[in-house]
C-alpha cells in the first residue's frame, strides 16, 4: 500500500528488529547480520564508522553528518556532490539511521558489534582492549575538526565518555 511504502520506519519493522529488541545480546544473529553489511566497507570509511559506532554505543547522541563527512574527507578530496552515506560506507550504510543532518548506528548492540568486528577481526573477545586507543583517536579527531572550544565537541565527548551509563549492561 502507499501508506506502507511512505513510512520511513517500515524497514525497521521486521523479524530481525523484533528479535533484537526482545532478546538483545541473546539474539544470535547479530554478529552475522553486522558482518554481512561490513563486508563492503571501504577503507576510507573505516575510522568514521568506528567513531560513529563508539558514539552510538556509549551515548544516546546522534552524530552530525557534517562532522562525519569531515572525518571521511580527512586525507582525501572533498565530496563535490554532497554526502551520501551509501556511497561512502557501501552496504555498511544499512547499519545506520539518518534523520535530517543526524546519523547513528541502528541500535547500541549493533554499534557494539561493529566495534567488535572492526577493531579486532581475528579475536572478537579482545576488542575492548583497543577501546582506549580508539577513544584517543576520536578525541584528537573531534578537537581537530570541531575545535577545542566547540560546544558541539564538548557535548559529544561528555556524553560519550562521562555519561555512559545509559546503555551499559
Amino acid at each position: 500500500t502507499k501508506a506502507h511504502d511512505a513510512d520511513p520506519l517500515v524497514k525497521y519493522r521486521s523479524p530481525f528488529f523484533f528479535g533484537l529488541i526482545t532478546y538483545e545480546k541473546d539474539f544470535t544473529s547479530v554478529d552475522k547480520y553486522v558482518e554481512e553489511y561490513l563486508e563492503g566497507l571501504p577503507d576510507d570509511g573505516r575510522d568514521a564508522m568506528l567513531f560513529l559506532a563508539l558514539v552510538s554505543r556509549f551515548s544516546q547522541l546522534d552524530m552530525n553528518v557534517s562532522f562525519l563527512r569531515a572525518v571521511v574527507e580527512e586525507g582525501r578530496a572533498p565530496f563535490n556532490d554532497g554526502f551520501d552515506e551509501k556511497k561512502v560506507f557501501g552496504s555498511a550504510a544499512n547499519l545506520m539511521i539518518r534523520r535530517g543532518q543526524d546519523i547513528k548506528i541502528l541500535h547500541p548492540i549493533i554499534a557494539e558489534e561493529v566495534l567488535r568486528q572492526l577493531m579486532h577481526k581475528a579475536r572478537h573477545e579482545r576488542w575492548g582492549d583497543e577501546l582506549a586507543s580508539l577513544s584517543v583517536r576520536f578525541i584528537d579527531t573531534t578537537v581537530r575538526i570541531a575545535g577545542a572550544d566547540s560546544l558541539i565537541a564538548h557535548e559529544l565527548l561528555v556524553q560519550t565518555f562521562i555519561y555512559r551509563d545509559v546503555w551499559s549492561s
